[in-house]
C-alpha cells in the first residue's frame, strides 16, 4: 500500500524515548540549544510561552532535580547541562553539580517566565544571555523538539519557512489503520514497538514496587479485584505515578506525551501477557492503539483543554479488542463508546492526578468494550457521535481544539491563582 511507509515513518517520529514529563524536558532541551549557541556561560533567561505549555510544565516534578518542580528549574537545568544532542533525554545527565548551579540561577531570579497572550498549542520563545551579554534566541513550535528559529545576537542561524513549522499531518483513517495493522511487515516497525514494550513496562513496574506521587496505581490495585481489567488499570496508573513524581526512567511517548505513551501501551501489554497471546499479535495490537491515538490527537492538537488520557486509554482498549480477535466494527464501537462518554475530562496540566485520570479513562474504555460486545453501543446522532468512527474522531477534535479554547485559558487562570 502506498501509505504504509507514511504510517511507519509517523510511528518512528512519534514513538520516541523521553525521560520525564515532556513539557519541562522540552524547556530544558530548548534552553540547552540556546546555551550551546552562546560563546560564554549562560547567566539568565527569558521564557515566553503559550498558555498550554505553561499549564503542562507548572506543577509536575522535574526529573534529576531532587524533587523540584516548575518552569524556572526546567530551564535552568537545560542551561547548565547544555547538551541539546540528548533531546528529550537531556535530564538523564543530571548530577549534583548541575542541580546546584541550576538552583543558584533560580534563586537569583535569573529565569523570567512570561505568558504570550493569544498563542495556543506548543510554543516557546527562549532568550538567553551569557556573562559577556551575548544573546541567543531559540523558538520551538508545534513539536517538542521542532526548533524553528536559532539566533546569536544579530546572526540568524536558522529560520524555518512557515510550511516547515506545521505539526506532522498524515492522512489517517480507521479503515487504513486497520489494513496497515493487519498487513504491514512487522520487521519494519518491530524495533519501535519493542522499545515501547520494554521501557513503558519498566516504569509501570517501578510505580507499583515503590512509592511515587499519589500512588494511584497501588491504590487501584488494592481496592479492585484481581481481574485483567483491574491489572491493566493499576499498571498504567502506576507508570504515570512514577513519571509525574519525577522518575528519571525513560518512556516511549505518543503524541508528545509520556502519560499517553504509557496508557496507550501498558494496558495492551498487560492484557496480552495475562491471556498469553502470541507476541506478533501484541505487536499488531500496539500498532493499532498507537495509530488510533495519533489519529485522534492529530485533530485535537498537541496541547489542549482535552485530557489526552481519554484518547490513549480508549485507543488501548480498542487494541485489546483486536487482541481478542473482535471485528473491526466492535473495535470501532469500543473506541467511540469509551471516548464519547468521558470526553468532558479536562486537562489541568501534568501532575499526580494524571494517574487517576488514566484509571478513570481506562474504566470508561473497558465499559465501552463491553457495550460493543453486548450490542449496546451508543448510536450515531447520540450527542457528539457521528455516523462512523472517523466522523466521531473529527467531532471530538473540533470540540477540543476550538470549543475548549476558553476552557483552557480559564484552567490556567485557576492554576496560577491557586499558588
Amino acid at each position: 500500500m502506498d501509505y504504509f511507509k507514511e504510517y511507519t515513518d509517523l510511528l518512528s517520529q512519534e514513538l520516541i524515548p523521553a525521560a520525564g514529563c515532556t513539557e519541562p524536558i522540552a524547556l530544558a532541551y530548548a534552553s540547552a540549544e540556546a546555551a550551546s549557541l552562546l560563546p560564554g556561560k549562560a547567566k539568565s533567561a527569558l521564557v515566553r510561552s503559550s498558555v498550554n505549555l505553561i499549564k503542562n510544565a507548572k506543577s509536575v516534578l522535574v526529573p534529576g532535580t531532587d524533587g523540584r518542580h516548575g518552569i524556572p528549574i526546567s530551564v535552568a537545568m537545560g542551561l547548565v547541562i547544555a547538551q541539546p544532542e540528548s533531546k528529550l533525554e537531556i535530564l538523564r545527565a543530571s548530577n549534583e553539580t548541575y542541580i546546584r548551579e541550576a538552583v543558584a540561577l533560580v534563586e537569583s531570579d535569573a529565569i523570567e517566565v512570561e505568558l504570550i497572550p493569544g498563542v495556543v498549542g506548543f510554543y516557546v520563545d527562549l532568550i538567553v544571555r551569557d556573562e559577556e551579554d551575548n544573546e541567543a534566541e531559540i523558538i520551538v513550535k508545534n513539536e517538542h523538539t521542532n526548533v524553528v528559529l536559532k539566533r546569536l545576537n544579530d546572526n540568524v542561524k536558522l529560520n524555518k519557512a512557515p510550511s516547515q513549522n506545521d505539526e506532522i499531518k498524515v492522512d489517517l483513517s480507521f479503515e487504513k489503520i486497520m489494513t496497515y495493522v493487519k498487513s504491514v511487515d512487522l520487521a519494519t516497525v518491530s524495533e519501535i514497538i519493542e522499545k515501547q514494550i520494554d521501557l513503558n513496562m519498566q516504569i509501570a513496574e517501578e510505580g507499583l514496587e515503590n512509592s511515587w506521587g499519589s500512588n494511584m496505581g497501588k491504590i487501584s490495585k488494592e481496592i479492585n479485584d484481581q481481574s485483567i481489567m483491574s491489572k491493566c488499570m493499576a499498571y498504567a496508573s502506576a507508570g504515570s505515578d512514577a513519571r509525574m513524581a519525577g522518575c528519571n526512567m525513560p518512556v516511549v511517548i505518543n503524541s508528545g506525551s509520556g502519560n499517553q505513551g504509557i496508557s496507550v501501551s501498558v494496558p495492551v501489554i498487560v492484557y496480552a501477557r495475562e491471556k498469553k497471546y502470541e507476541h506478533e499479535k501484541l505487536l499488531r495490537a500496539l500498532l493499532l492503539s498507537n495509530l488510533l491515538a495519533l489519529y485522534q490527537k492529530q485533530s485535537v492538537g498537541r496541547l489542549s483543554a482535552y485530557c489526552g488520557a481519554v484518547t490513549s486509554s480508549c485507543a488501548a482498549v480498542a487494541g485489546i479488542a483486536f487482541l481478542d480477535g473482535q471485528s473491526d466494527q466492535v473495535i470501532a464501537e469500543t473506541y467511540v463508546n469509551g471516548a464519547t462518554q468521558i470526553s468532558g475530562m479536562v486537562c489541568d496540566g501534568a501532575k499526580a492526578s494524571c494517574a487517576g485520570k488514566i484509571n478513570l479513562a481506562l474504566y470508561s474504555a473497558f465499559l465501552g468494550y463491553q457495550q460493543a460486545l453486548s450490542k449496546n453501543s451508543y448510536r450515531p446522532g447520540h450527542g457528539i457521535i457521528g455516523q462512523d468512527i472517523d466522523r466521531t474522531i473529527a467531532s471530538i477534535g473540533r470540540i477540543a481544539k476550538k470549543g475548549m479554547h476558553d476552557t483552557d485559558l480559564c484552567i490556567v487562570d485557576e492554576m496560577l491563582n491557586n499558588d
